[in-house]
């Protein structure tokens, strides 16, 4: 990972943990971040629980940009006047500042989905996983 992708990973995370503590308190969001920082290294892998509180994240802030966004689109229908103006404003920038915080929770789930699946599939026997074949197996009829 280059410099430049470290720098905007730990400012995403940096605002994901704000917005987080002012939700959960500052243990909870703590443990998330740390989980989603421990996901990073290429060494860990992510437990269930971890990649599920991150799952239910992503959720919360899809749902509130969805309510941003409508509450958004209601403003551009209301009159053009400046107090309108201003409210379109600040319901753009909330709709802004919750789209990229739920961005943010999507890039880390499904990276740490990712690592979570890679290990559990590569820890399945061999005998016991799936074989995939492009020919359909052959009819046969019981006389």
């Amino acid at each position: 990972m280059d410099t430049q992708t470290k720098q905007q990973a730990q400012s995403r995370n940096q605002d994901l943990q704000e917005e987080l503590e002012s939700r959960y308190g500052p243990a909870i969001a703590q443990q998330i971040v740390d989980e989603i920082n421990k996901a990073e290294k290429t060494a860990h892998v992510p437990d269930f629980m971890a990649v599920k509180a991150v799952s239910e994240t992503m959720e919360l802030f899809r749902e509130e940009a969805q309510k941003a966004l409508r509450n958004l689109k209601g403003r551009r229908k209301a009159a053009n006047d400046d107090v309108a103006n201003l409210d379109e404003k600040r319901a753009r920038q909330e709709f802004e500042k919750l789209f990229g915080l739920y961005i943010a929770a999507q890039h880390n789930f499904y990276e740490m989905y990712r690592k979570a699946m890679t290990a559990h599939l590569e820890e399945i026997p061999t005998w016991k996983k799936y074989k995939k074949t492009n020919q359909d197996p052959e009819m046969t009829t019981v006389a």
